[in-house]
């Protein structure tokens, strides 16, 4: 994982794609086109004040302070781009806050619109994995993943559905930049800035909120 963003409002698509474009040519200074307002949570692994290069806390870049603590060590990668590699078993990130009890809700609150934005960059070989869930361990009702070597979104619905129609293979070790868009139980899944599932229901039986976990 190389960089996070949570905004507390769903994206157009003519803002997604512009945060990709300019995110992909990496610089050290935050763009004047970025989408700041509403941001709830952002790490970032080239910025030291967001991982000083050791330890196992991760620093929210934003003022709500929705920091982060490694679990089972993963691989830090201290050379351009700065990432994080996780072993695709147990390691994780999760929020410190939610440490001891992640599948109480304590993590980052969502709007009772339901109306979010998340952006991550991800390099996978992995057919199979979770990229987020609002939960570090059971009962964990909502996903971002990548199922089948597509991106998906897995909800609970009086059983598990998979949202996986995507059509572009993401297992092929290279970065990608994944958005999931929702606005009221909407959602939108959006790929290197490109429209990659069109407009379906993401509404579940249980809350989908808070996310809270990364791995």
């Amino acid at each position: 994982t190389l960089t996070v963003k949570l905004h507390r409002r769903a994206f157009t698509g003519t803002e997604v794609s512009n945060q990709y474009s300019l995110m992909k040519p990496r610089i050290d200074a935050v763009p004047n086109k970025m989408v700041t307002s509403n941001i709830a949570l952002w790490i970032d692994f080239n910025y030291t004040s967001s991982y000083p290069n050791s330890g196992t806390s991760i620093y929210d870049l934003t003022s709500n302070a929705y920091n982060w603590t490694m679990v089972n060590s993963p691989t830090f990668f201290s050379t351009y781009p700065k990432c994080m590699n996780f072993d695709g078993s147990d390691d994780v990130l999760i929020l410190t806050a939610d440490i001891a009890a992640p599948s109480t809700g304590a993590g980052i609150s969502l709007p009772s619109a339901n109306s979010w934005s998340w952006t991550f960059w991800f390099k996978t070989s992995a057919a199979n994995g979770v990229f987020l869930s609002h939960a570090g361990s059971g009962p964990v009702y909502c996903a971002f993943r990548v199922t089948s070597s597509y991106l998906s979104y897995r909800h609970y619905n009086s059983g598990w559905i998979d949202d996986s129609s995507t059509t572009t293979n993401v297992a092929d070790g290279l970065w990608h930049c994944a958005t999931f868009v929702n606005s009221a139980n909407t959602m939108i899944i959006y790929l290197d800035g490109n429209v990659e599932k069109t407009s379906f229901s993401s509404t579940a039986t249980n809350a989908l909120n808070p996310v809270n976990m990364i791995g």
